[in-house]
């Protein structure tokens, strides 16, 4: 079977409610040190631009502080996508007065790092108790760049599917998260990255959304190692591997669990008789089934999928 990225790239076009819908791609990158390898050169191919998490903002001595600031050790030759994430903690505890303050020093420090180009997205799973913060905030940051760049900020299920409660953020568009939408240590938990029966709890009576929606979707797979159903560690990246591919350690137990049969040690973590592991990740077909189904909520004849993340 084509990967999920590779029957993404032969897809370009699909028609959704009589229209015609182009896709582009675009990747995260979310590590403090930005370097270029083979393996980041060989995904920038063919990609135009490229979200790159400056800082992260946390609550700090009773104040909003940028932390985790990105180390260049290099820069693309590509539009870099300035991204900000900040803590809903932030947002639930900064005074209203400050909220000027902090949108100039989120412009400035992002401008320290890199020019802002033509557009600058805030991340942040704001709540109930923070949206009036939060809107704020993005009123004030909007105020300030370029009027040529465009805001947009993260869109996670819940603040789309009621949308009447946490409000519409006031920017330019969002990117839904079609990730991480389950409890990774939950043995119940049928795959804590994509889970398509929790999607559809949320999307299903979505007809439209009073904003322009790019989709971000998880590239990672990874592996949840359980002992007697408590949660033991997550094998991903460099310790990642493919049980189903592996008949004398684990056999196939029921959905997304493998249970294993002999003693072994995927790079030096022990897994015993009886451990399972849960495997997962974006199934090809799933993924393409929900760019769809976005363009059909979408203000717009586009719709850009940027995949979490680079590294994976």
């Amino acid at each position: 079977m084509l990967t999920y990225f590779r029957v993404f790239i032969l897809i370009v076009f699909f028609t959704s409610c009589g229209r015609d819908v182009k896709v582009s791609h675009s990747y995260y990158h979310w590590r403090s040190v930005f370097k270029m390898d083979a393996k980041i050169t060989s995904k920038l191919n063919g990609v135009s631009e490229l979200y790159v998490k400056f800082f992260d903002v946390i609550w700090k001595n009773d104040q909003a502080i940028p932390v985790s600031i990105i180390h260049w050790q290099v820069k693309p030759k590509m539009d870099i996508i300035p991204v900000v994430y900040i803590t809903n903690e932030v947002m639930q505890k900064i005074r209203l007065d400050d909220i000027d303050s902090l949108a100039i020093n989120i412009i400035n420090t992002v401008n320290k790092l890199n020019a802002i180009g033509h557009e600058l997205q805030i991340d942040c799973d704001w709540s109930d108790t923070s949206k009036d913060n939060y809107f704020a905030l993005l009123n004030a940051i909007g105020k300030i760049i370029n009027p040529l760049t465009k805001l947009s900020c993260t869109i996670r299920l819940h603040q789309l599917k009621f949308a009447k409660r946490t409000g519409i953020p006031p920017v330019d568009c969002g990117i839904l998260m079609l990730y991480n939408m389950a409890a990774l240590g939950d043995y119940n938990t049928v795959n804590s990255i994509f889970d398509p029966r929790v999607i559809d709890t949320y999307l299903d009576d979505i007809e439209s959304y009073d904003l322009p929606l790019d989709l971000a979707l998880a590239k990672y797979q990874q592996c949840v190692l359980f002992r007697n159903k408590q949660i033991v560690t997550t094998l991903r990246n460099e310790n990642f591997f493919d049980p189903s591919t592996d008949d004398v350690h684990f056999k196939h137990d029921k959905a997304w669990y493998y249970t294993c049969i002999n003693d072994t040690t995927i790079q030096n973590i022990h897994i015993a008789i009886d451990d399972q592991i849960r495997f997962e990740k974006v199934n090809a077909d799933d993924g393409l089934k929900y760019i769809q189904k976005v363009a059909t909520i979408n203000n717009s004849d586009s719709l850009k999928v940027v995949y979490f993340d680079i590294h994976s």
